[in-house]
Formats: C-alpha cells, sequence, structure tokens
C-alpha cells in the first residue's frame, strides 16, 4: 500500500513539474471527410474561453456518470446524422447515444479507447478529454448552455477543475457545437494528458473516426482545437466521375447496373453521365433509378423512378457521348440505387460489353449488369434481359460540403428578411471568397445590396453579405428558393473555386387591411333602402379571405342575405352586401334607432388576421309614421297618425288624417313627413 501511495505521489509531483505544452496541428479528413486544426497551426481557430460558470446550468455528476439527454436547442449534424440532443460524460466526453449513466465501468470508464474503434466501450462521440476523470473527488463543476440566437446559436458544455482518478491533476475544458456549420471547437485552459486519454470524434458505429494526435505528458493550455467536416470546390464539391470501359461487343436498347457509395458521406449524383451509343442512334436518352438494388427487379416496373432525359447527339461507337438529364440524386452513405439508361428512340443504340464486371474509386462503386430490349412501357423494364452486361459509360457525382455556409431564411410579408450567406469557418483556410451569386429571386424581390444581373440574378462581393436582406415582392407570402453559387481561389494552388446550395425562404403571410365603407340608413316600413356598405380586398394575390359580420343585431330583426349565427351576429361574404336590406322586428314600437357594428376581417393564408371595425346607426321611421291600424302598409281607412319624436327620442302629440279606405293617399305627405323628421333630427 505504501509503496503504491508513493508512486501515486511520484507521478502527481511529475504532471506539476511538467511546462505547458504548445502544438501546431492539422490533420484528417478521414473517410467521412472530417478534419481538424489547433489554434497553434496557422489559419486555426483562435482560443476563446466563454466561460458559462455563472450562467449555465450546473451538471451534478459524480464519477463514471452520464447525464441525462440534454437539448441543444437546435439540430446539429454529426456525421451525416441530424441529433438535437446529446449527453454529457463525466470521464470527458461528450455522445450522441445512449450509454450506461452510473455504476462500474459505465460512462466510457475507465481508459479512453482508441479513435476509431468499432463496438468499443463507447461510439458516436466527441472526446475532448475521454480519460477516467473523477469528479466526485475535486471541487468540479460542469455547466451547459446554448447561447446566442438563431441561426447562430451555440451549445457550449464546461468541465471545470476535474481531476484524474484518483484525484490527480487538474483540468479545466469546453466543447462549442456551432448551428449551421456543425463546427465543433474544443477550448483547453488547462489539460493533462496521459497514456489513457483519447482526443478527437468517432462516427455511431465506430468504423470512422479522426483522433488527435497524443503524447503521455503532455499539458495543453489556452489550446482550442476544430473540427469541421471535408470543404471542396464544386456544387458541394469537386465534381469526381467514374467510368468504366468504352469498348462494347454488344448492344441493344438498355443496360441496368448498380451504383453504391462506399463511402463514410452522402454523395450527390450531377445528372451528367456518359454513355456509348451507335454513331447514327437519335433519340432521347432516359435514366431511370430505384432504391436498392436492380438484381430482383429487372422486369418489375414498381419502385422505378424517372431522374430524367436529355437528347441524344452522339458522338460515335465506343467514343464517350455526353449528356445531361437537368437533376440530381443523393446516395446515402452506404446505399446502392439501381440505375437504367434507356435510349427510347431508334432500335438499338445502347452499346455495351459482354460479361460482369464492378469499377470503384474508393467512394463510387459501379456494378454491372445487364442488358434490356426494347419496350413501349414506362418505366422502360419491360423488354428482353440479357446477361450479364457491363455499362459502358461515366457517372459524375459530387461529395464534401459545399465552403458556403447558407442558413435557412423566415421573415414577414413585406418586410425585409435577413439572409445568412458566409464562408464556412473550416474554409478559411481553404478557399478565399471572391464573389457570389444569388439566383431564382422572385421578379419584384429586392436585395439590400449587390448589383441587379436582371432575369432573378445577384452579384455581391464578400463584404456586402454582412447585414444582407431580401424584401419579397409586395403583398406576397409565397415561399420560395434561392439558388447562390460562391466563387473563390483556392489558397493551396491559386485555382479557381465554385461551389453551389440552396436557401429556402419562408414568407409568413401578414394579413393586409381591407377597405370597408359603411354609412349611416334608416329604414320605413319595416325594410331599409339599400344599405350603404361595401368591403373590398388590398391585396389580391388570391392568398386572403375577407369576411364580414354584424353585430347588436335586435332580436327578431333580419337581413335580406348572410347567416344567422344567433346572439345577435350576423356574417356576409363582400358579395352579400350590394343591395342588402335590414329588417327590424314589428316589436320594437318607437325605437327610432338601432346602432350596428360591422367588422371587415381578412386572413391570411398562413393564419394571419386583420380587421377593420365600423359602427352605423339605422334610424326607424316606421314607428314615426304610423296609421291607425298599427302599420303604415295595408291601412284600411287612410288614416295615419304622424307621431312628433323630440330630440331625446320621446314621442309627443300627433294628429290623424284621414283619407278613403284602402287606399294611400296621404304616401306624399308621410314621404314629405319623414324628410322634415330627418331636417329636424339633424338641427336637434
Amino acid at each position: 500500500m505504501n509503496g503504491k501511495i508513493c508512486a501515486l505521489l511520484a507521478a502527481l509531483a511529475l504532471l506539476l513539474a511538467l511546462p505547458a505544452t504548445t502544438l501546431a496541428l492539422t490533420g484528417g479528413p478521414d473517410s467521412f471527410g472530417y478534419t481538424f486544426i489547433d489554434s497553434e497551426e496557422a489559419g486555426g481557430p483562435a482560443f476563446e474561453w466563454e466561460d458559462i460558470a455563472a450562467t449555465g446550468t450546473l451538471l451534478p455528476l459524480g464519477d463514471d456518470e452520464g447525464s441525462p439527454f440534454l437539448p441543444l436547442g437546435f439540430t446539429f449534424n454529426f456525421y451525416g446524422i441530424d441529433y438535437t440532443e446529446l449527453k454529457v460524460s463525466s470521464n470527458g466526453f461528450l455522445g450522441f447515444s445512449d450509454f450506461p449513466s452510473s455504476g462500474c465501468c459505465s460512462a466510457g470508464c475507465c481508459s479512453g479507447d482508441p479513435i476509431p474503434t468499432a463496438g468499443g466501450k463507447i461510439d458516436n462521440l466527441i472526446a475532448g478529454l475521454w480519460d477516467d476523470l473523477d469528479p466526485a473527488n475535486g471541487q468540479t463543476s460542469i455547466y451547459y448552455e446554448t447561447l446566442g440566437t438563431t441561426p447562430n446559436r451555440r451549445f457550449v458544455v464546461q468541465i471545470d477543475d476535474t481531476p484524474r482518478w484518483p484525484n490527480t491533476g487538474s483540468n479545466t475544458f469546453q466543447y462549442i457545437l456551432f448551428e449551421g456549420s456543425n463546427t465543433i471547437v474544443v477550448n483547453y485552459l488547462r489539460a493533462e494528458v496521459d497514456s489513457n486519454t483519447s482526443i478527437g470524434v468517432e462516427n455511431a458505429d465506430g468504423t470512422v473516426g479522426l483522433a488527435y494526435p497524443l503524447a503521455a505528458g503532455e499539458v495543453y493550455t489556452d489550446l482550442a482545437v476544430q473540427y469541421c467536416t471535408n470543404i471542396a470546390c464544386g456544387g458541394g464539391g469537386e465534381p469526381t466521375t467514374l467510368s468504366t470501359t468504352f469498348a462494347s461487343n454488344n448492344s441493344f436498347q438498355g443496360n441496368m447496373f448498380d451504383l453504391t457509395n462506399e463511402s463514410g458521406q452522402a454523395i450527390d449524383l450531377t445528372g451528367a453521365f456518359e454513355g456509348n451509343f451507335d454513331g447514327g442512334a437519335t433519340g432521347e436518352v432516359e435514366i431511370w433509378y430505384r432504391e436498392g438494388t436492380f438484381v430482383g427487379h429487372e422486369s418489375d416496373p414498381a419502385g422505378w423512378t424517372l431522374l430524367g432525359r436529355d437528347t441524344l447527339v452522339s458522338n460515335g461507337f465506343n467514343v464517350p457521348t455526353p449528356f445531361d438529364v437537368g437533376a440530381t440524386l443523393t446516395i446515402g452513405a452506404g446505399e446502392t440505387v439501381g440505375m437504367l439508361m434507356y435510349l427510347d428512340g431508334s432500335r438499338g443504340g445502347v452499346n455495351y460489353t459482354n460479361g460482369a464486371n464492378s469499377y470503384t474509386d474508393g467512394t463510387l462503386r459501379i456494378t454491372t449488369g445487364i442488358g434490356k430490349g426494347d419496350t413501349a412501357a414506362e418505366p422502360p423494364v419491360g423488354g428482353g434481359t440479357f446477361t450479364p452486361r457491363t455499362w459502358n459509360g461515366t457517372v459524375e457525382y459530387t461529395t464534401g460540403d459545399c465552403f458556403l455556409l447558407l442558413t435557412n431564411a423566415r421573415g414577414m410579408e413585406d418586410t425585409p428578411i435577413p439572409l445568412h450567406i458566409a464562408l464556412s469557418p473550416c474554409a478559411a483556410t481553404l478557399v478565399t471568397l471572391d464573389s457570389v451569386t444569388i439566383s431564382n429571386v422572385p421578379a419584384g424581390a429586392i436585395l439590400s445590396a449587390g448589383t441587379d444581373n436582371g432575369g432573378g440574378s445577384w452579384t455581391l462581393i464578400p463584404a456586402e453579405l454582412a447585414g444582407l436582406s431580401i424584401t419579397p415582392p409586395a403583398n406576397s407570402n409565397v415561399d420560395f428558393t434561392l439558388e447562390v453559387t460562391g466563387h473563390a481561389t483556392r489558397i493551396s494552388d491559386n485555382e479557381p473555386c465554385n461551389c453551389s446550395g440552396v436557401l429556402d425562404v419562408d414568407v409568413v403571410g401578414v394579413a393586409d387591411l381591407p377597405l370597408l365603407n359603411a354609412s349611416n340608413s334608416f329604414t320605413l316600413d319595416y325594410y331599409t333602402g339599400d344599405l350603404d356598405l361595401s368591403a373590398f380586398l388590398t391585396d389580391l394575390d388570391g392568398s386572403e379571405t375577407l369576411v364580414v359580420t354584424i353585430t347588436d343585431v335586435p332580436a327578431g330583426s333580419t337581413f335580406s342575405a348572410g347567416i344567422d349565427h344567433g346572439g345577435g351576429m350576423w356574417t356576409f361574404d363582400p358579395a352579400d352586401l350590394p343591395g342588402l336590406k335590414f329588417k327590424p322586428a314589428q316589436a320594437q314600437s318607437y325605437k327610432v334607432s338601432y346602432m350596428l357594428t360591422i367588422t371587415a376581417t381578412v386572413t391570411e393564408d398562413d393564419g394571419d388576421t386583420g380587421q377593420i371595425v365600423r359602427t352605423i346607426k339605422i334610424r326607424d321611421l316606421s314607428f314615426i309614421i304610423n296609421d291607425d291600424d298599427g302599420y303604415v302598409g295595408g291601412n284600411d281607412d287612410g288614416t295615419v297618425t304622424v307621431i312628433t319624436v323630440t330630440s331625446d327620442g320621446d314621442s309627443g302629440g300627433g294628429c290623424s288624417l284621414g283619407g278613403a279606405a284602402g287606399i294611400d293617399p296621404m304616401f306624399p305627405l308621410l314621404a314629405f313627413g319623414a324628410l322634415g323628421y330627418l331636417v329636424r333630427r339633424r338641427r336637434s
């Protein structure tokens, strides 16, 4: 026992005596495309410690313990898989997969595995300092926090003053995961490394990873290590081609073959191919595909999808003829896609070679294949099958990430929407950005900076990207997708380097206030004339609807159109308003006016609403001019009583006007009396 204690004390003394080590390292890529670079390397990240001890959430982890899954606050892509949460181990790593959280040898205890190790203790991790750390024996505090605002948030995990078991040394470091760029930075305020330490990143099954080189006894201080996925030129990567052969000894109408992605990341077929066609072959060449191998589906139409077609202009027999079907296809890591090239035109013309062959460049594998005969069906799998046959051709594809960081945008209609276009942090050491072209800008939309080239295309210099925004076409909430191309110069060889991507813009509709005309009116003979009401949309792009509501309608009163919802509320389509009439309830004797509330409500198809409210007064003259039988219409003796109404609405004395039974000889007088009433009311 004394010997063990002495050995531990000696080791501790040695560690304390070690000087701080500064490194200058860069490495990778691994087969997925991750690289690393540290802050001592030219072009590396700056060491910027973001202390969250005062603001972060405390994780009370002990020895060999793991946290529950913690929300990142955004989506983070790691080895091609999107994650929104992760776990923290007290043994110095972050895990995207579940792992035992307590007990002996859990949470990655008791030393770090070599990176990568398939089927090791822990896979799918970011190892900042994977070792037998022991926060229970120190003054350790572990915090986490999401900082910033969308689309530039950061998830930070900070491990303070953590010793190695059994309570030796002190390690303070932090992880920063960046939204959008999916960049990983590990900052080391102080970290001690021994022979059991592992640092690096590893995929979900441990088959791919990238280790940061270590030497036992090193001490890192004020060091940052940045991990990035591969950055390449081209449309999301430098276009790469893989060819088979152009030595044909047979031909027919089509050829099936398989494409298998053997890399650890997705690849994109650009839509550009080469084929071997007869010199006189004519027609349209088609590319069809299905998920999974073509084997077993040679004559089965189910599952085949047309990728695209192009008009054939053959360069001649056994000479590559390029064509482009105008569409891209993504093949995920490890996935196989069955392909069919078919010439829809003259009989024959697709040249292939007898026999089965396989071609690979380590990323893409072409496995051939069978010949297919003529057919009128679509997909064109109904013809004869001839096997084995090797496809003669070339496939173009891209890998890696575009060096531009593009973040989808969202904003309000008729309002500038911020666009976030920037050089990816990991690309700064690889390329110099010269300009950016944004195309597919909708007609009527305006960028806040740049040069309008016409036709929906704009060009910007790097300085114009800061604070860039786009204002959608007036009154439009139609979403759109911008195509963004970066033009750069590759630092390594001073050659041009371009890449393209898309940026989706979600325009949230804002209800534009309608026009509402509403004027006072009067009733006579228990019906008004036409009410003076009209309502119109001001946004005429078809994204808005308009409804007019009238409330405070007296019980028993009705309109000549609309829907009665009860409780004094009616709704109307704007088309109901011209000629609309109001009939008051007869029971409301001597009520001389009604106050009605008119509301015009416009609703955007995104859900936003806007309203205009008006109040109108309807004066009821039917009870000011009455016959002695109680109703001015249909009197039987021609006797009419004109009731004088004061300005406060009280009825006063009246006079009777006689007439022959069954007629209304006093109608002109009644009309004049109504007019006089209105005049008196106006004067009062």
